[in-house]
Formats: C-alpha cells, sequence, structure tokens
C-alpha cells in the first residue's frame, strides 16, 4: 500500500507539471492570436506588440510562480519544506501566520511594531512627495522666472543620476540635522524633483489657462487657484502616483535600515531578520519566515487588487490624464 501510495502521488505531481507546462504554453499563444486578428493594425505592428505581450507575460508568470511557490512553503512544517520544496504541503500548516506575528522581530520590534512603521513611514512619504510634487510641477508649469530653463535642464540631468549615489550625502544630512530614529524624517521627501516632477509638469502644462485666468479676474490669490482649481482637476494623477510611491515605499528597505535602524519597517526587519536566520540556525523556520513575507505583502497586493483600475485609467504611455 505504501509503493502504491507513493506511485499515485508521483503520478499525480507529473499530471500537475503537465497540466501547468501545457498551461504556460498555451496562454500566450492565444494571446498571440488574438493580436493577429486585429483588423486594422500592419503587420510591424502585429508583431511588435506580440513581442511587448511575451515579455510581459513572462514577466507577470515569474511574479506569479514566486508567489505561488512563497504561499506553498509557507504552509509547511520546516523539515518538509527541505525534504521537497516543490511538492504541496502534506498538511496545511496555518498556524505558521500567527506564528509570524509572534516570532519575527528585531532587536525588541514586534511585527506588529513593524507594521505601524510601514504605515506611517509609507504613508507620509507618499503624501509628502505627491504634494511636493504637484507644488513643483505647477509652478514651473504655468509660471515664469529668472534661470527657469536652466534649472528645469538641471533637474532633469539630476534625474538621469543614479539614486544609490545619493544615499551617503543624505545619511550624513539626516545625521547632521538629528532626524535619524524619527517621524521627522519623513521631511526628506519634499523634494520635489524627479520622475513624479515631469508627470505633474506634463499635465499641468497640458491644462488650459483659461482656468487661471478667469479665477485671477474674480480677485482668487495665486494659492487660492492652485487648491481650489488646479489641484481637484489633478486630484485622479496625483492619487496614481501616490499610490505607486506609496507601494515603493512600503518595500524600501535601503533608507530604513541606514536611518530609522531603532524603528525598522516590515521590509528593513524581514530583510535583518533573514539575516538572522543564516546564523541561527537552530531557532531558523523558513515557513514562519515566508508566512511573515506574505502578511507583509497583503496591503500592497489589496491595493493593487482594489485600485489598478484607476491607475490603468489615469496612466498612459504618454504620461498621465486627468
Amino acid at each position: 500500500m505504501g509503493k502504491n501510495n507513493l506511485t499515485k502521488i508521483g503520478a499525480m505531481s507529473s499530471i500537475k507539471k503537465l497540466l501547468l507546462g501545457i498551461l504556460s504554453f498555451v496562454i500566450p499563444i492565444i494571446g498571440i492570436i488574438r493580436i493577429f486578428k486585429r483588423p486594422r493594425e500592419s503587420l510591424g505592428a502585429k508583431i511588435l506588440t506580440s513581442i511587448v505581450f511575451l515579455i510581459f507575460w513572462i514577466y507577470a508568470a515569474t511574479l506569479v510562480y514566486a508567489m505561488a511557490w512563497t504561499t506553498m512553503n509557507s504552509l509547511k512544517t520546516n523539515p518538509e519544506f527541505f525534504e521537497d520544496m516543490m511538492a504541496l504541503p502534506k498538511q496545511w500548516i496555518w498556524s505558521n501566520y500567527p506564528k509570524a506575528l509572534s516570532l519575527i522581530n528585531y532587536n525588541g520590534v514586534t511585527f506588529v511594531a513593524m507594521f505601524i512603521n510601514s504605515i506611517w513611514f509609507a504613508l507620509g512619504s507618499a503624501v509628502l512627495s505627491t504634494m511636493s510634487h504637484a507644488v513643483t510641477g505647477y509652478i514651473f508649469a504655468k509660471y515664469n522666472f529668472f534661470g527657469k530653463k536652466a534649472f528645469f535642464n538641471f533637474i532633469i540631468f539630476t534625474i538621469a543620476l543614479p539614486v544609490v549615489g545619493t544615499l551617503p550625502s543624505l545619511y550624513q544630512i539626516v545625521n547632521q540635522m538629528g532626524i535619524n530614529d524619527s517621524p521627522m524624517f519623513l521631511i526628506t521627501q519634499l523634494g520635489g524633483f524627479g520622475g513624479n516632477f515631469l508627470i505633474t509638469y506634463a499635465f499641468f502644462k497640458s491644462m488650459d489657462k483659461t482656468y487661471i485666468e478667469a479665477a485671477r479676474m474674480d480677485g482668487a490669490s495665486h494659492f487660492t487657484i492652485f487648491r481650489k482649481i488646479m489641484l481637484p482637476q489633478a486630484g485622479p494623477m496625483l492619487f496614481s502616483i501616490g499610490l505607486l510611491y506609496f507601494i515603493a515605499q512600503w518595500n524600501n528597505y535601503e533608507q530604513p535600515i541606514l536611518m530609522l535602524s531603532k524603528m525598522p519597517t516590515l521590509s528593513t526587519g524581514l530583510y535583518l531578520f533573514s539575516e538572522k536566520m543564516i546564523f541561527d540556525a537552530v531557532n531558523a523556520s523558513q515557513t514562519v519566515y515566508f508566512a511573515g513575507i506574505l502578511l507583509a505583502s497583503l496591503p500592497v497586493v489589496l491595493l493593487v487588487a482594489l485600485f489598478h483600475d484607476k491607475i490603468m485609467e489615469n496612466v498612459s504611455a504618454g504620461g498621465i490624464k486627468g
């Protein structure tokens, strides 16, 4: 009976792998066939679209595979994980998830505390960064001032510089200001320049000046025009870039690991906990760690699932639409 059961399990595993292989081959073929059925596109456009489709399909497949693999192994015991990392769980251990909340910590900071740190860090960064980009984009788009063109060209030059190269100078500034390990660190997000500056600049540049001129005739101040006329129209665009920035900051571990060492976020805490497991093999639990990773990614997954339509509606190949 034992040998028969092992044979059945092996056969089922082979069938599952075969079906998965067929499915991963059939889906892109169906997509390419649908692309080539479009009547109004040229052959070159169809070929280019098919290549782009395949690239994005491969990228999406790797993300789904990684998420499925992590989910599957988060429901195993540690010995079972090392026995076969590609097999389905023999018994679904849901208790790994509450264990992650209690076991994963760094320097006494619990999983829940790191979750709270991630919320204020990501949300505060997104709000301050988005509003500062809106202000700078609006000023450069609608006002003329001395040195505007030279300053704009300098901004474009700084955008091309690697972001990692600015970390040492940022670390020194933060230390001199004494805002490391403090929520005041968020003021470093008030730069107002970067990729999002180009998006807000292009949006406000495309807006008709009649709104501004009519408001000025009614006696509105510059701030009133920006707050009551420009910001409401830019709302969908600002929400989209704010949401994307929130996700980026939620996953950011470089800045918090350097400047918020006593207030670790989830991304920082999980990274440092993984390093700790390497040197503490006795108490290490990879399956609990995988459960913690999935719990940490849950807010981002929910945000994308809830608001992906809004992001796609406001983001196009040519920029941001209002």
